[in-house]
């Protein structure tokens, strides 16, 4: 008996040992992509060499719960594969960003959006090699 009360006292002190978390909910990130030959899709054509703008949206992105009414503002961080696009508008910490790409491989986009008490939320996305 003596022992169990030794572990779950053990336990209870680890659990109280833990770091807190932020207070707050992380926000939601959402991306939203199209290119310049269409409103509807979020592919590359095959050998497209740079040509085809891609439009990476962030600005539906949003702390909801914490901040319905969107008066925080956001951190956006978009991280791309190095070598498999050139930024042609924005910078990767804007809401809205403009790349191209070669057509030779999808392009893995990950979108992290942080919250003025420091909780983040992800959202991903793949720019696609179109088949014709």
């Amino acid at each position: 008996m003596r022992a169990n009360a030794v572990l779950l006292a053990g336990a209870l002190g680890a659990v109280g040992c833990q770091p807190e978390a932020p207070p707050g909910h992380p926000p939601v990130a959402r991306i939203a992509c199209k290119t310049s030959n269409s409103d509807a899709n979020c592919y590359l054509l095959p050998g497209d060499t740079y040509h085809t703008e891609v439009t990476l949206d962030a600005s539906t992105s949003g702390d909801v719960i914490d901040d319905p009414m969107a008066e925080k503002p956001l951190k956006y961080r978009w991280e791309l594969p190095a070598g498999k696009y050139m930024l042609a508008r924005g910078a990767l910490t804007d809401p809205v960003i403009v790349i191209t790409g070669e057509g030779d491989v999808p392009i893995p986009v990950k979108l992290v959006v942080t919250d003025p008490s420091g909780q983040s939320g992800s959202a991903e996305r793949i720019v696609g090699i179109s088949l014709r």
